[in-house]
Protein backbone atom coordinates (compact mmCIF):
# COMPACT_ATOMS: atom_id res chain seq x y z
CA UNK A 1 0.00 0.00 0.00
CA UNK A 2 0.85 3.40 -0.09
CA UNK A 3 -0.61 5.88 2.51
CA UNK A 4 -0.63 8.62 4.42
CA UNK A 5 -3.00 11.00 6.25
CA UNK A 6 -4.89 12.51 2.81
CA UNK A 7 -5.56 15.97 5.30
CA UNK A 8 -2.15 16.46 5.30
CA UNK A 9 -1.39 15.11 1.23
CA UNK A 10 -0.91 18.91 0.02
CA UNK A 11 1.55 19.44 2.21
CA UNK A 12 3.63 16.60 2.17
CA UNK A 13 3.70 13.12 -0.37
CA UNK A 14 4.88 9.94 0.83
CA UNK A 15 3.34 6.68 -0.08
CA UNK A 16 3.46 4.32 2.11
CA UNK A 17 2.14 1.22 3.68
CA UNK A 18 3.31 -1.10 0.73
CA UNK A 19 1.61 -4.62 1.05
CA UNK A 20 -0.22 -4.87 4.19
CA UNK A 21 -0.92 -8.28 5.31
CA UNK A 22 -4.34 -6.80 6.93
CA UNK A 23 -7.34 -5.81 5.05
CA UNK A 24 -7.74 -2.64 5.78
CA UNK A 25 -7.61 -2.01 9.55
CA UNK A 26 -6.16 1.37 10.42
CA UNK A 27 -4.07 1.15 13.48
CA UNK A 28 -2.41 4.73 13.63
CA UNK A 29 -1.00 8.02 12.17
CA UNK A 30 1.65 9.75 12.85
CA UNK A 31 3.16 12.80 10.84
CA UNK A 32 6.76 13.26 10.76
CA UNK A 33 7.19 17.00 9.40
CA UNK A 34 4.88 19.39 7.48
CA UNK A 35 7.22 19.97 4.61
CA UNK A 36 8.40 17.29 2.05
CA UNK A 37 9.18 13.89 4.65
CA UNK A 38 7.42 11.29 5.12
CA UNK A 39 3.86 11.58 6.93
CA UNK A 40 3.19 7.88 7.79
CA UNK A 41 -0.10 5.79 8.13
CA UNK A 42 0.88 2.63 10.57
CA UNK A 43 -1.40 -0.37 9.60
CA UNK A 44 -1.33 -3.49 11.64
CA UNK A 45 -0.53 -6.59 10.10
CA UNK A 46 -2.25 -9.78 10.74
CA UNK A 47 0.22 -13.16 10.71
CA UNK A 48 -1.16 -14.94 7.95
CA UNK A 49 0.09 -18.24 6.10
CA UNK A 50 -2.21 -20.03 4.05
CA UNK A 51 -2.99 -23.30 4.68
CA UNK A 52 -5.73 -23.87 2.62
CA UNK A 53 -6.75 -21.79 -0.43
CA UNK A 54 -6.27 -18.42 -0.51
CA UNK A 55 -8.92 -15.44 0.53
CA UNK A 56 -10.69 -14.89 -2.82
CA UNK A 57 -12.73 -11.54 -1.69
CA UNK A 58 -15.74 -10.11 -2.10
CA UNK A 59 -17.19 -9.37 -6.00
CA UNK A 60 -19.29 -6.64 -4.97
CA UNK A 61 -18.68 -3.18 -5.47
CA UNK A 62 -16.81 -1.62 -2.74
CA UNK A 63 -17.65 1.09 -0.10
CA UNK A 64 -15.79 4.18 -0.32
CA UNK A 65 -14.83 4.48 -3.89
CA UNK A 66 -11.42 6.43 -4.74
CA UNK A 67 -11.52 9.50 -5.96
CA UNK A 68 -8.76 11.72 -8.46
CA UNK A 69 -6.88 14.27 -6.92
CA UNK A 70 -5.31 16.23 -10.01
CA UNK A 71 -2.30 14.98 -10.02
CA UNK A 72 -0.04 13.47 -12.68
CA UNK A 73 -0.49 9.75 -13.36
CA UNK A 74 2.32 7.70 -15.21
CA UNK A 75 1.21 6.74 -18.43
CA UNK A 76 3.51 3.98 -19.31
CA UNK A 77 6.47 3.66 -16.48
CA UNK A 78 10.01 2.37 -16.80
CA UNK A 79 10.81 -0.61 -14.20
CA UNK A 80 14.77 -0.02 -12.63
CA UNK A 81 15.58 -2.66 -10.23
CA UNK A 82 18.26 -2.10 -7.04
CA UNK A 83 18.65 -4.96 -6.15
CA UNK A 84 20.31 -4.36 -2.76
CA UNK A 85 22.23 -6.63 -0.14
CA UNK A 86 23.46 -10.24 -0.61
CA UNK A 87 21.41 -11.72 -3.22
CA UNK A 88 24.17 -14.46 -4.14
CA UNK A 89 23.03 -16.21 -1.03
CA UNK A 90 22.66 -19.99 -0.74
CA UNK A 91 19.35 -19.64 1.24
CA UNK A 92 17.68 -20.95 -1.88
CA UNK A 93 15.56 -17.24 -1.99
CA UNK A 94 18.69 -14.39 -2.27
CA UNK A 95 19.67 -15.39 -5.47
CA UNK A 96 20.04 -14.93 -9.16
CA UNK A 97 17.49 -17.88 -9.69
CA UNK A 98 15.26 -15.77 -7.67
CA UNK A 99 16.29 -12.67 -9.37
CA UNK A 100 15.17 -14.34 -12.50
CA UNK A 101 11.27 -14.96 -11.20
CA UNK A 102 11.34 -10.96 -10.70
CA UNK A 103 12.98 -10.00 -14.06
CA UNK A 104 10.29 -12.62 -15.75
CA UNK A 105 7.53 -11.05 -13.98
CA UNK A 106 8.37 -7.69 -14.88
CA UNK A 107 8.86 -8.44 -18.67
CA UNK A 108 5.59 -10.48 -18.65
CA UNK A 109 3.21 -8.17 -16.50
CA UNK A 110 3.05 -5.01 -19.22
CA UNK A 111 -0.08 -5.35 -21.58
CA UNK A 112 -1.65 -8.31 -19.56
CA UNK A 113 -5.44 -8.35 -18.66
CA UNK A 114 -3.95 -7.80 -15.10
CA UNK A 115 -2.18 -4.75 -15.65
CA UNK A 116 -4.72 -3.32 -17.83
CA UNK A 117 -7.04 -2.31 -14.81
CA UNK A 118 -5.07 0.26 -13.85
CA UNK A 119 -6.33 1.93 -17.49
CA UNK A 120 -9.63 2.46 -16.00
CA UNK A 121 -8.07 5.12 -14.31
CA UNK A 122 -6.86 7.05 -17.17
CA UNK A 123 -8.58 10.86 -16.89
CA UNK A 124 -7.37 14.75 -17.59
CA UNK A 125 -5.52 13.55 -20.35
CA UNK A 126 -3.25 11.29 -18.64
CA UNK A 127 -3.56 8.11 -21.00
CA UNK A 128 -2.52 5.02 -19.05
CA UNK A 129 -1.65 2.61 -21.39
CA UNK A 130 -1.35 -0.54 -19.51
CA UNK A 131 2.33 -1.29 -20.95
CA UNK A 132 5.33 -1.60 -18.68
CA UNK A 133 9.22 -1.51 -19.60
CA UNK A 134 11.63 -3.60 -17.29
CA UNK A 135 14.49 -0.65 -17.73
CA UNK A 136 17.74 -2.18 -15.96
CA UNK A 137 18.88 -3.25 -12.71
CA UNK A 138 21.96 -1.99 -10.33
CA UNK A 139 23.54 -4.18 -7.94
CA UNK A 140 24.05 -2.33 -4.43
CA UNK A 141 25.41 -4.95 -1.54
CA UNK A 142 25.45 -2.22 1.40
CA UNK A 143 25.82 1.60 0.22
CA UNK A 144 23.54 2.02 2.86
CA UNK A 145 24.55 -0.71 5.32
CA UNK A 146 22.93 -3.43 7.18
CA UNK A 147 20.32 -1.46 9.18
CA UNK A 148 17.85 0.70 6.93
CA UNK A 149 15.32 3.57 7.89
CA UNK A 150 12.79 5.50 5.90
CA UNK A 151 15.07 8.40 4.25
CA UNK A 152 17.99 5.18 3.59
CA UNK A 153 16.08 4.41 0.55
CA UNK A 154 16.24 7.93 -1.36
CA UNK A 155 19.82 7.63 -0.83
CA UNK A 156 20.26 4.31 -2.14
CA UNK A 157 18.26 5.46 -5.35
CA UNK A 158 20.21 8.28 -5.62
CA UNK A 159 23.56 6.21 -5.44
CA UNK A 160 22.46 3.94 -7.94
CA UNK A 161 22.07 6.41 -10.36
CA UNK A 162 25.17 8.22 -9.45
CA UNK A 163 27.79 5.79 -8.86
CA UNK A 164 28.71 2.86 -11.51
CA UNK A 165 31.60 0.75 -12.68
CA UNK A 166 32.01 -0.96 -16.14
CA UNK A 167 30.23 -3.99 -14.75
CA UNK A 168 27.54 -2.28 -12.78
CA UNK A 169 26.49 1.11 -14.88
CA UNK A 170 24.49 3.31 -12.84
CA UNK A 171 20.80 3.38 -13.86
CA UNK A 172 19.59 5.96 -16.16
CA UNK A 173 17.71 8.80 -14.12
CA UNK A 174 13.92 8.58 -15.62
CA UNK A 175 11.28 11.22 -15.34
CA UNK A 176 8.81 7.74 -15.76
CA UNK A 177 10.98 5.54 -14.18
CA UNK A 178 9.81 3.81 -10.86
CA UNK A 179 12.76 2.54 -9.42
CA UNK A 180 12.75 -0.55 -6.92
CA UNK A 181 15.14 -1.64 -4.36
CA UNK A 182 14.43 -4.68 -3.17
CA UNK A 183 16.46 -5.99 -0.18
CA UNK A 184 17.60 -9.31 0.20
CA UNK A 185 16.33 -11.34 3.51
CA UNK A 186 19.61 -12.57 4.33
CA UNK A 187 21.59 -9.44 6.86
CA UNK A 188 19.22 -6.58 6.00
CA UNK A 189 17.41 -4.98 9.21
CA UNK A 190 14.39 -2.43 8.45
CA UNK A 191 12.03 -1.32 11.35
CA UNK A 192 8.94 -2.12 9.98
CA UNK A 193 9.25 -4.47 7.42
CA UNK A 194 7.40 -7.92 8.70
CA UNK A 195 5.71 -6.04 11.38
CA UNK A 196 3.86 -3.03 10.26
CA UNK A 197 4.73 -3.14 6.26
CA UNK A 198 5.78 -5.48 3.02
CA UNK A 199 6.51 -2.80 1.12
CA UNK A 200 5.68 1.01 0.10
CA UNK A 201 6.36 3.97 -2.39
CA UNK A 202 7.47 7.48 -2.26
CA UNK A 203 8.17 10.37 -5.09
CA UNK A 204 11.26 12.67 -3.42
CA UNK A 205 13.92 14.64 -4.83
CA UNK A 206 17.21 12.73 -6.12
CA UNK A 207 20.02 15.19 -7.80
CA UNK A 208 18.60 14.49 -10.98
CA UNK A 209 15.20 15.63 -10.10
CA UNK A 210 11.79 13.86 -8.44
CA UNK A 211 11.81 10.16 -8.34
CA UNK A 212 9.35 7.45 -7.96
CA UNK A 213 10.93 4.92 -6.14
CA UNK A 214 9.54 1.75 -3.78
CA UNK A 215 11.11 -0.47 -1.62
CA UNK A 216 9.70 -4.19 -1.17
CA UNK A 217 11.83 -6.90 1.05
CA UNK A 218 12.01 -10.83 0.35
CA UNK A 219 9.02 -11.60 2.01
CA UNK A 220 11.32 -15.03 3.32
CA UNK A 221 11.98 -12.81 6.28
CA UNK A 222 8.34 -13.45 7.60
CA UNK A 223 6.59 -15.63 5.30
CA UNK A 224 3.97 -15.44 7.16
CA UNK A 225 3.52 -11.97 7.36
CA UNK A 226 4.14 -10.77 3.90
CA UNK A 227 3.97 -14.37 1.64
CA UNK A 228 0.30 -15.67 0.76
CA UNK A 229 2.31 -18.90 1.15
CA UNK A 230 4.75 -20.18 3.16
CA UNK A 231 5.98 -23.80 2.15
CA UNK A 232 4.88 -24.31 -2.00
CA UNK A 233 4.96 -21.34 -3.99
CA UNK A 234 3.95 -21.18 -7.99
CA UNK A 235 7.89 -20.85 -8.57
CA UNK A 236 10.02 -22.86 -5.61
CA UNK A 237 10.22 -19.65 -4.17
CA UNK A 238 7.87 -19.04 -1.62
CA UNK A 239 9.69 -15.80 -0.35
CA UNK A 240 10.53 -14.03 -4.29
CA UNK A 241 6.91 -15.05 -5.14
CA UNK A 242 5.85 -12.67 -1.72
CA UNK A 243 7.90 -10.31 -3.16
CA UNK A 244 6.36 -10.52 -6.57
CA UNK A 245 2.77 -10.25 -4.87
CA UNK A 246 3.82 -6.41 -3.22
CA UNK A 247 5.59 -5.37 -6.38
CA UNK A 248 2.77 -5.87 -8.45
CA UNK A 249 0.31 -4.17 -5.51
CA UNK A 250 3.32 -1.30 -5.46
CA UNK A 251 3.53 -1.00 -9.30
CA UNK A 252 0.04 -0.45 -9.79
CA UNK A 253 -0.39 1.72 -7.20
CA UNK A 254 2.59 4.20 -8.29
CA UNK A 255 0.96 4.50 -11.85
CA UNK A 256 -2.36 5.58 -10.81
CA UNK A 257 -0.98 7.39 -7.62
CA UNK A 258 2.67 8.60 -7.93
CA UNK A 259 1.77 12.11 -6.00
CA UNK A 260 -1.52 13.40 -5.86
CA UNK A 261 -3.94 10.89 -8.28
CA UNK A 262 -6.50 8.61 -7.40
CA UNK A 263 -7.14 7.38 -3.68
CA UNK A 264 -10.07 7.50 -1.16
CA UNK A 265 -11.42 9.23 1.44
CA UNK A 266 -8.83 7.46 4.12
CA UNK A 267 -6.03 7.06 2.15
CA UNK A 268 -6.51 3.92 0.21
CA UNK A 269 -5.34 3.88 -3.05
CA UNK A 270 -6.66 1.36 -5.90
CA UNK A 271 -4.40 -1.50 -4.59
CA UNK A 272 -5.37 -1.18 -1.26
CA UNK A 273 -8.73 -1.66 -1.54
CA UNK A 274 -7.93 -4.88 -3.03
CA UNK A 275 -4.88 -6.13 -0.42
CA UNK A 276 -4.29 -9.84 0.64
CA UNK A 277 -7.69 -10.77 -1.92
CA UNK A 278 -6.69 -13.25 -4.90
CA UNK A 279 -10.19 -14.03 -6.56
CA UNK A 280 -10.62 -17.80 -8.21
CA UNK A 281 -6.77 -19.57 -7.81
CA UNK A 282 -5.76 -22.72 -9.80
CA UNK A 283 -3.44 -25.46 -8.24
CA UNK A 284 -0.52 -26.86 -9.22
CA UNK A 285 0.80 -30.26 -8.52
CA UNK A 286 3.21 -29.04 -5.93
CA UNK A 287 -0.08 -27.87 -3.43
CA UNK A 288 1.01 -24.19 -4.88
CA UNK A 289 -1.83 -21.77 -5.70
CA UNK A 290 -1.36 -19.49 -8.56
CA UNK A 291 -4.18 -17.00 -10.20
CA UNK A 292 -1.69 -15.56 -13.23
CA UNK A 293 0.23 -16.50 -15.65
CA UNK A 294 2.55 -14.58 -17.77
CA UNK A 295 5.23 -15.94 -20.23
CA UNK A 296 6.40 -19.53 -18.86
CA UNK A 297 5.86 -18.88 -15.42
CA UNK A 298 2.65 -19.08 -12.76
CA UNK A 299 2.34 -16.06 -9.77
CA UNK A 300 -0.25 -15.30 -7.31
CA UNK A 301 -0.84 -11.49 -6.89
CA UNK A 302 -3.50 -9.73 -5.50
CA UNK A 303 -6.03 -8.79 -7.10
CA UNK A 304 -6.73 -5.03 -8.02
CA UNK A 305 -9.44 -2.59 -8.39
CA UNK A 306 -11.21 -1.77 -11.43
CA UNK A 307 -12.98 1.54 -12.22
CA UNK A 308 -16.49 0.80 -13.67
CA UNK A 309 -18.13 3.11 -16.55
CA UNK A 310 -20.42 3.86 -13.27
CA UNK A 311 -18.03 4.77 -10.97
CA UNK A 312 -18.57 2.09 -9.03
CA UNK A 313 -15.45 0.15 -8.01
CA UNK A 314 -14.92 -3.81 -7.97
CA UNK A 315 -11.55 -5.71 -6.92
CA UNK A 316 -10.61 -7.82 -9.86
CA UNK A 317 -8.36 -10.40 -11.34
CA UNK A 318 -8.18 -10.27 -14.60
Amino acid sequence: MTHQSRLSHLISRFSWLGCLAVVGWLAGISVARADQHPIRVVHEINKRAFRSAPTVGSTNAVSNPIAYFGGELIQTPVVYVIWYGNWNSTDGSDTPAGQQIVRDFLNGIGGSPYFNINKTYSTNGYNITGKVTFGGEYYDSGSSGTTLKDTSFLTIVNHALTVGTATNKALPYNPVGIYFVLTSAANINYTGFCSQFCGWHSSDYVNAGQARYSFVGNAKKCLSSCAAQSVASPNANPGVDGMVSVIAHELEETVTDPEMGWWDAVGYENADKCAWTFGKTQTLPTGAYYNVTLGSRNYLIQRNLIRAANGSNYCVMQ
